[in-house]
């Protein structure tokens, strides 16, 4: 199977902002499976290959894959999901592109390319976690 999934999201957020949504464990535990208590985030750390891994003990789902390609308009994951019930077949990639708003907040298009045997599960869940992205609210402040 070789569909892709696209899903649009205007977000009041930054794209720095969207960014950090992304990559900071604390910050995506509120949108990215906030109601599943074990949920362990290692994420990439915005650089080409590296590895990224989101799992839990209690629901037997891990998700899994390598940063493909990052910049300041968005980055490139593969995304593999196995569970207690199915293994995943082929490997998917999921794409989000950024795109800074006039006046603030930014446009999200997520694509999700998908290659494996585990599609209608995995894009029925984007939407609802998607809306739960859009609703954070999140101000990050730059050290120097």
């Amino acid at each position: 199977m070789n569909l892709d999934y696209i899903f649009h999201r205007r977000l009041r957020m930054s794209v720095s902002d969207v960014v950090v949504a992304w990559t900071d464990p604390r910050v995506m535990s509120e949108w990215f499976w906030p109601h599943i208590d074990d949920v362990s985030y290692d994420l990439p750390r915005r650089g080409r290959g590296d590895a990224y891994r989101i799992s839990s003990a209690s629901t037997g789902v891990t998700i899994s894959g390598t940063c493909l390609h990052w910049d300041q308009h968005g980055f490139d994951l593969t995304w593999r999901v196995d569970g207690a019930d199915f293994v995943q077949e082929g490997l998917d990639t999921l794409s989000v592109r950024l795109l800074p708003i006039e006046g603030g907040g930014c446009e999200l298009v997520l694509t999700y390319a998908v290659n494996s045997n585990v599609a209608e599960h995995l894009t029925r869940m984007w939407d609802p976690t998607l809306d739960r992205l859009a609703a954070l609210q999140i101000t990050t402040k730059r050290v120097a």
